[in-house]
């Protein structure tokens, strides 16, 4: 068998082969740029992502520290206006359940604060 006819050989293959694949043969340059339209919307969503995850960190903050702000402070009013009526030694049991509580919760707010608000974002 001679080169050319080894090469006609060779052509006729490739051109079955292409017709048996019938139109799943991918254009290099669309596939490259598709892939890299897909790369770039994932890129914006990651983006918009940790925008979100930054003042969801932010507003979670101001709002565990407003709500945690108010409820000691509406403690600390009820115990000293108690006091200013004598009904302290009467409350006491609630009182103790209320602190407990109120101690409670915002050792588990400013855990979650810590753990979630605090954390690192992955940026890749």
């Amino acid at each position: 068998m001679s080169a050319k006819e080894s090469t006609q050989n060779y052509s006729d293959l490739m051109k079955s082969f292409e017709k048996s694949l019938d139109g799943l043969s991918v254009n290099y340059k669309t596939a490259e740029q598709k892939s890299k339209n897909i790369s770039e919307n994932l890129q914006q969503v990651r983006r918009i992502d940790v925008v979100i995850q930054l003042f969801a960190r932010i507003i979670i903050t101001i709002f565990f520290g407003c709500l945690l702000l108010q409820q000691n402070t509406t403690l600390f009013r009820l115990v000293t206006e108690s006091v200013r009526n004598g009904s302290l030694v009467q409350l006491q049991p609630i009182f103790s359940v209320l602190t407990a509580a109120t101690i409670a919760e915002t050792y588990l707010i400013a855990r979650i604060i810590v753990e979630w608000v605090f954390k690192d974002i992955n940026y890749t």
